[in-house]
């Protein structure tokens, strides 16, 4: 009787369960393990030759970029906004600050006025400086990244009252500011 009671718990031991299972679903496993094998190299697959793709585009534009030499050239990187919209800010800020340079106004006032994205303050800030646009931060200027430099340039533009709740409203947001500290010791008050 005893020797009966062992093979008993022999047989219902997790191993047993376990091989029991393997040997009745053996094909099953192996489909799908070859199935998670083959959507996993599907997938990587597929991220390789987006990011392929996409790295040779932007070896492209780079490339257009340094062969800017005349306006025919320079209209033809402006028109590779159209085509590679994941870099069309970037784009027409490139182009928009060279046909600037040119001498080409109406045309780069044109491409900097369609920036947009993280390119749209530089875009902005590139207007000021040619005097196109006034040097007002709107709202979300003041919060962005760049709300130290549009503070500290409607500091150096303000006057009276304007330029004192400025450098106010700078030294309590930015008390660290590099720009605060070049205000001091040029003495604006």
């Amino acid at each position: 009787m005893a020797g009966r009671k062992n093979d008993v718990l022999a047989r219902d031991l997790p191993v047993d369960k376990l091989d029991r299972f393997i040997r009745t679903n053996y094909k099953n496993i192996i489909i799908g393990a070859g199935a998670l094998v083959l959507a996993v190299a599907l997938i990587y697959g597929g991220v390789s030759l987006y990011n392929g793709s996409r790295a040779g585009n932007i070896e492209l534009i780079g490339a257009a970029e340094r062969a800017i030499s005349s306006t025919d050239a320079l209209e033809g990187y402006a028109e590779l906004a159209n085509k590679y919209s994941f870099a069309k800010d970037y784009i027409r800020y490139v182009a928009g600050a060279s046909f600037v340079s040119a001498g080409m106004y109406d045309r780069g006032l044109e491409e900097l006025g369609k920036v947009g994205g993280s390119y749209k303050a530089f875009a902005k800030s590139l207007l000021v400086d040619l005097d196109v646009a006034q040097n007002i931060a709107s709202a979300s200027d003041l919060k962005g990244e760049f709300a130290p430099l549009w503070y500290y340039r409607g500091i150096l533009s303000a006057e009276g009252v304007d330029r004192t709740n400025l450098l106010a409203q700078f030294r309590a947001n930015y008390p660290d500011s590099v720009l605060l500290a070049q205000l001091d010791r040029w003495g604006i008050r």
